[in-house]
């Protein structure tokens, strides 16, 4: 069964956040930087606009989303708590690792003086 234009576009437009999810991922752990991550949210919040359309779309046509849209908002929910803890875990790394330095170099300054 060849599907109508609409159907495809339809189709088109509820996988496209996957799209924004893999350049968001690439922002986030690729590049390095807070440009990056700057970045990676930006494209993180251009995936919810084709979803959202077509969500109100649907409403107007007043059909239901299907399995397109429950996957679409399944990925974008998902995926940005992902991004969300590994960036805090990160964040909690690298200050761990700041503080352990700091009290390494002040033990070995007393042990200096000792």
């Amino acid at each position: 069964m060849k599907k109508t234009r609409e159907q495809a576009v339809s189709d088109n437009l509820w996988g496209s956040p996957a799209l924004f999810i893999t350049a968001a991922f690439i922002c986030f752990n690729v590049a390095r930087g807070d440009e990056a991550k700057l970045a990676g949210w930006a494209l993180y919040a251009c995936g919810w606009l084709p979803a959202l359309g077509m969500l109100i779309w649907c409403a107007v046509k007043r059909r239901k989303p299907g399995v397109g849209g429950a996957v679409s908002f399944l990925m974008l929910l998902l995926f940005g708590g992902i991004f969300w803890l590994s960036l805090a875990f990160k964040v909690r790394c690298r200050t761990r690792l700041e503080l352990d330095q700091r009290f390494r170099s002040s033990a070995d300054v007393r042990a200096a003086f000792v």
